[in-house]
């Protein structure tokens, strides 16, 4: 019933506000690819999830940016406006996404049906010599991180010839979701490292502190397309709301094989080639010199 009267108040409340600044699925791109990157995007966009659900930030908060001047924010809510001081839960939710476990087939990691699901896609050909794919990323809710009823969560899924594979793992291996990641957050409102946005709880704040980062091995689809899938969503309700920090999306390559054009390759006989021509040069001038004399 509590969460029932929320809903109205926080839907009454984001008519009245309006709608607030959102990034599009290329600005999010822009502000979170590394530059060398950039290259091997062949397609940006979104599958779920209402413009106010994507921010890119030119400010830092929570350690991000971590490359470059920029991040971006995803979120189950309003994803604009969040920096601030820590609030306590059920405090930061302006505004009711969109998408849910029937529009997208996206469910709960416990298999709930899930609400304000957002989706940020990347089309990806991968260039030869593709050795791994990588980005930062932390996770924030609103949420008390002890309720039982409300585990709202986040995913990156690396979608291959129908195979996925979630990437966006914990210290311990276990999927992010309000549950698995109350060990690793902070306390209500306290604990931050900083205390610059108004998410009661963010992971990297207990335990392992700091920005996470994920590295995964993609030198297996070398030279072909893969699609990366950003997901976060609220479980079981549509109210309070979580979010996922990203940036600095990157691809490494492994280095070319061409020879260098300051090198000469050995013979054989281990003799450099170079040498060798100098030395052939050499004795022709010298009989071309024995001739004139």
């Amino acid at each position: 019933m509590l969460k029932s009267n929320l809903t109205m108040f926080f839907v009454l409340v984001f008519l009245l506000i309006g709608s607030c600044s959102a990034s599009t699925p290329q600005e999010v791109s822009d502000a979170i690819v590394t530059p060398d990157t950039q290259q091997y995007i062949t397609e940006v966009g979104s599958k779920s999830g209402n413009d106010t659900q994507f921010q890119v930030y030119n400010q830092s908060l929570q350690g991000f940016p971590t490359n470059g001047s920029s991040f971006v924010v995803i979120s189950s809510g309003n994803a604009s406006g969040v920096n601030g001081t820590p609030q306590n839960p059920w405090m930061v939710s302006l505004f009711v996404g969109s998408g849910n476990s029937s529009t997208t087939g996206q469910y709960s990691n416990r298999n709930n049906f899930s609400y304000d699901i957002a989706n940020i896609y990347f089309k990806i050909k991968l260039p030869k010599g593709a050795k791994t794919i990588s980005f930062d990323w932390r996770f924030a809710t609103s949420e008390y991180i002890t309720t039982q009823s409300f585990w709202d969560w986040a995913r990156a899924v690396i979608t291959y010839a129908g195979q996925t594979y979630n990437i966006l793992l914990l210290p311990d291996g276990k999927a992010v979701d309000l549950n698995s990641s109350a060990s690793y957050s902070n306390t209500v409102a306290g604990n931050f490292t900083p205390k610059d946005v108004k998410y009661a709880h963010v992971t990297g704040n207990n335990q392992t502190p700091g920005v996470y980062h994920v590295t995964f091995d993609v030198s297996q689809w070398a030279g072909e397309e893969i699609e990366l899938d950003f997901w976060v969503a609220d479980e079981n309700d549509g109210v309070v709301d979580s979010a996922l920090f990203i940036d600095n999306l990157h691809i490494t390559v492994e280095e070319n094989n061409t020879v260098n054009a300051a090198y000469v390759p050995m013979q054989k006989t281990g003799v450099p080639m170079g040498m060798l021509a100098v030395g052939v040069l050499t004795i022709l001038g010298g009989v071309i010199y024995s001739k004139k004399q």
